[in-house]
């Protein structure tokens, strides 16, 4: 039994001992940080529905159409 404790021990220390190693190939820089964005992409293809008496904002393609009619 405490074979298979030292043993299990042994393994452990080994998938801690090769993280962090595989940590320090990476010279610790980490992720690249992204490049600002400076104006939205889809600006152009959205548009934005506002319902005040909800206080409800949705975005919705510009392409489509808002009906306001109430369906009986």
């Amino acid at each position: 039994m405490k074979r298979v404790v030292v043993f299990l021990a042994l393994l452990f220390s080994l998938f801690v001992l090769t993280g962090c190693f595989s940590m320090v190939k990476n010279n610790g820089t980490g992720p690249t940080p992204t490049p600002e964005v400076t104006e939205d992409p889809d600006a152009g293809k959205y548009k934005e529905y506002v319902n005040e008496e909800y206080s409800f904002k949705a975005m919705y393609p510009s392409d489509w159409t808002i009906s306001y009619s109430v369906q009986a």
